[in-house]
């Protein structure tokens, strides 16, 4: 593990098997259905030439628990900033696909890995899933 991890784990390790109960249990329609909120201490870190319009790489990182780090591309990094709870994923995604200029069918069915990927690593919480 390349990241150092905040002890004990016991509770990280049961929250990540409740997410995985929570992602087995929904298609790609029920999770982009979810709202979603970010988990509290995680971080945005970018990194870029100065003056650049879009940054190289866009980093989430976790000060708690685990402390994973995951690489997200600017879809990624949209959908995590707007999960408070309110908007469905979809939405949001419907949203950043509007503003981007992209086909919001083709975003969706992009997006399903990546999310679930997120909500995997804790990065994202489901409303009825206890952290």
């Amino acid at each position: 593990w390349q990241h150092p991890v905040e002890q004990p784990l016991g509770a990280e390790i049961a929250a990540w098997f409740r997410r995985q109960e929570g992602l087995r249990a929904r298609d790609d329609a029920a999770l982009l259905d979810t709202a979603f909120r970010l988990a509290p201490a995680v971080l945005q870190e970018q990194t870029g030439q100065p003056g650049a319009e879009d940054p190289e790489y866009v980093v989430l990182r976790q000060q708690r628990g685990m402390c994973r780090a995951d690489r997200v591309d600017t879809v990624g990094a949209a959908l995590a900033g707007a999960s408070d709870g309110r908007l469905t994923a979809g939405a949001i995604v419907d949203a950043i696909a509007e503003l981007l200029g992209e086909d919001r069918a083709e975003l969706r069915d992009a997006v399903t890995g990546p999310l679930r990927s997120l909500v995997a690593d804790g990065f994202l919480l489901f409303p009825d899933v206890p952290a």
